[in-house]
């Protein structure tokens, strides 16, 4: 049998504060480290080794990863980082408060960009600071595939092909495969799995540094 964890991060500064996040690197709470520290003490007791990760280019993930394999005594497996497990882009709405939103644009508008499959939010313009084509961590990256906003089928279109190209071929090397990403991601990727509809998409929570364990038959 064969397995893929899938592990939402820890919980990050603005989680807690209730802000949109998206792409912006912000660290992890001290309760951020207890849980990651607490997955660890979970694969520990279950005696659950993992062979390959995977996280995203914003710290909260590697960190989060870094904590579990430290406190695994695993820091010698193979890891790969991608700009393509990142959070959702919320364009100019990141660091926002979500309520501040809807008190900004109305409730119907802030429910398009943040509740529906299809509407992405108003993009960066190309001299914010917040532009990802300004930031060093993605100079590797083809300036024209990095987003300055993002609906959740934009999302999909980035996520799923990865995970079908990249993680699950993984398989055939590995038999357990921990993927840290964000709870947007997460969502995409098990819409995908197991067919769930754009409109059921946003009952699906993936609360922080929750393992999601998916058992697969080679």
């Amino acid at each position: 049998m064969k397995r893929i964890i899938l592990l939402r991060h820890g919980e990050s500064q603005w989680n807690r504060e209730k802000r949109l996040t998206g792409w912006t690197d912000i660290d992890l709470t001290d309760q951020g480290v207890r849980e990651a520290r607490l997955v660890a003490e979970n694969f520990k007791r279950d005696s659950i080794t993992i062979d390959k990760a995977y996280c995203s280019f914003l710290g909260r993930t590697e960190r989060t990863l870094k904590i579990i394999l430290e406190s695994c005594g695993l820091t010698d497996i193979s890891i790969e980082r991608s700009w393509k497990l990142n959070e959702n882009h919320y364009g100019v709405l990141q660091g926002m408060h979500r309520n501040m939103v809807g008190e900004l644009y109305g409730k119907e508008q802030a429910d398009a960009w943040l509740n529906s499959y299809n509407c992405p939010p108003p993009p960066l313009t190309s001299d914010d600071i917040r532009n990802p084509r300004k930031d060093a961590l993605y100079k590797e990256v083809p300036e024209e595939l990095l987003p300055l906003s993002e609906s959740y089928n934009d999302l999909s279109k980035r996520i799923v092909p990865y995970w079908e190209d990249c993680i699950v071929p993984s398989l055939k090397n590995y038999d357990t495969i921990l993927v840290v990403a964000h709870g947007n991601s997460l969502r995409e990727i098990l819409k995908h799995i197991y067919d769930i509809s754009e409109y059921k998409l946003f009952n699906i929570n993936i609360p922080s540094a929750l393992p999601l364990i998916l058992d697969i038959t080679p």
